[in-house]
């Protein structure tokens, strides 16, 4: 289980809203223990990743943050096409979001997708600053 501490801020003197969170994962809380600070994520509105500026990618990462998927499983959760599935899934996997393992099954290649962890903290900071414009 994830458990995250999130603060919302507001620059001084302007609207921009965005979110930090803290997170406190297993990993985190050793760290903590050892003295080390927590990795800190902020995203502001204006500076939002090309990664969520288009529905099919963010449907992928959605999709992911659960667990691995296959291709095909892919294809059936975001209804996409071959093609322009495969085209999202690669710019994804070159951007960090995710990587792909490949391996052959029955003479033909099945292609697992997980979210990396720097995938993860954006998809993270990305809902957290959409909490903060909704609760303005």
């Amino acid at each position: 289980c994830r458990s995250y501490r999130i603060w919302l801020l507001q620059e001084p003197e302007t609207e921009i809203c965005y979110a930090v969170y803290y997170r406190s994962n297993d990993r985190m809380r050793r760290n903590r223990q050892s003295g080390k600070k927590g990795m800190i994520v902020t995203m502001k509105i204006e500076n939002i990743p090309e990664a969520f500026s288009v529905t099919l990618r963010l449907k992928i990462i959605t999709a992911l943050v659960s667990s691995a998927r296959t291709f095909k499983e892919l294809r059936e959760i975001t209804q996409a096409t071959q093609g322009n599935l495969s085209v999202q899934l690669t710019k994804l996997e070159e951007w960090g979001y995710l990587t792909s393992e490949k391996m052959i099954e029955k003479k033909k290649t099945k292609s697992t997708y997980t979210i990396t962890e720097f995938g993860l903290q954006q998809f993270e900071a990305y809902v957290s600053l959409l909490q903060s414009v909704l609760q303005k």
